[in-house]
């Protein structure tokens, strides 16, 4: 399949790729490609394919057959194998096994980025290529809002995060507009799969993406992406920042198989916000599940690392325990 060349929206795809992910971290290694055979996911691999000949040699289609669609999911992955075929590139697929025909959405998110890491540890690949885009930014942050997170959940998806020691999880479309992606994928003539449950406003996102915001930005005007994006950037700035004061306490915890201990006596004195950001930090080191945690659970874990005295454990999302034994905090997978 030939990339045209003369393609607005695919040079415009092209160039937010290369904006946030420069061609020379990864025209070399190995990266798999998250394409679930829906429009953004396609973007992205006919996006990558277009930036550089060399580097496309280099890309591996991954397809998580998630098994809830009926035939539809199978024909989600065939889709995908025939347009790696097409584009000359590699193909991987996983099949989840969900134990009921509607399983939540926090359990599919886990398997298949587990999948997708699984993968990529097969190929020896660096990098997991995700099609988030703009949109899906500015209704992660509004959800999120509305959920009452705290600066970390306002900062929105991060451009790029670890998944795994030498892989890194990349998100190159996450400055590129939906409305680009349709637009180069109508202009290349590029077929794609629907899913029709993303029409159904009885999930939350979908109520967001086709009720809620159409009504802010009728209201309040079409630049109320970009407002929330830019706050997005300046709370993820501030992260950054706080995050680096976090690690210099990082010498007062330790993680050995798969368990945290956080010394008590070292970080009782440590400011409320910083001692949070150590937690999170530490705690997304882990690998254990973050989407479920909230303000409360971090500032609980933290009171515990502040009491004089040693009080009752508590039980964390994740089935994480959080025990204190003298002046250690120690967090663990409940067995």
């Amino acid at each position: 399949m030939k990339t045209p060349s003369n393609s607005g929206g695919l040079s415009q795809v092209c160039a937010g790729i290369l904006r946030l992910w420069p061609l020379k971290k990864w025209v070399d290694v190995k990266t798999i490609v998250a394409v679930s055979g829906g429009p953004d996911s396609v973007a992205l691999l006919r996006g990558l394919c277009a930036c550089s000949e060399q580097a496309s040699r280099s890309l591996i289609a991954g397809h998580v057959n998630h098994g809830t669609r009926g035939t539809d999911s199978t024909e989600d992955e065939r889709f995908v194998k025939e347009l790696a075929a097409q584009l000359g590139i590699g193909f991987e697929s996983s099949r989840l096994q969900p134990e009921s025909a509607h399983p939540p959405e926090a359990w599919l998110r886990k398997h298949r980025y587990e999948a997708l890491v699984k993968m990529a540890r097969a190929h020896g690949a660096r990098y997991i290529a995700t099609a988030h885009n703009r949109d899906d930014q500015v209704e992660t942050v509004v959800l999120r809002m509305f959920r009452g997170t705290g600066p970390k959940g306002l900062a929105g998806i991060p451009v790029h995060r670890p998944a795994g020691e030498g892989i890194t999880i990349i998100r190159p479309l996450l400055d590129t507009p939906r409305s680009i992606i349709e637009q180069t994928l109508q202009e290349i003539e590029q077929p794609f799969r629907i899913d029709n449950s993303n029409f159904d406003s009885g999930y939350t996102r979908n109520f967001l993406r086709h009720e809620l915001l159409p009504l802010a930005r009728d209201k309040f005007g079409g630049r109320i992406d970009e407002l929330i994006v830019r706050l997005s950037a300046q709370v993820h700035e501030q992260q950054m920042l706080l995050d680096s004061l976090a690690a210099d306490l990082d010498g007062a915890v330790q993680l050995s198989n798969s368990v945290l201990e956080f010394d008590c006596a070292a970080l009782k004195d440590e400011n409320d916000v910083i001692l949070r950001q150590l937690i999170v930090r530490n705690w997304n080191q882990t690998g254990w599940p973050v989407a479920q945690m909230d303000f409360f659970h971090w500032q609980n874990i933290c009171s515990m690392i502040k009491l004089s005295d040693v009080g009752p454990a508590i039980n964390l999302p994740g089935n994480i325990r959080a025990e204190r034994i003298g002046n250690c905090l120690r967090l663990a997978p409940q067995t």
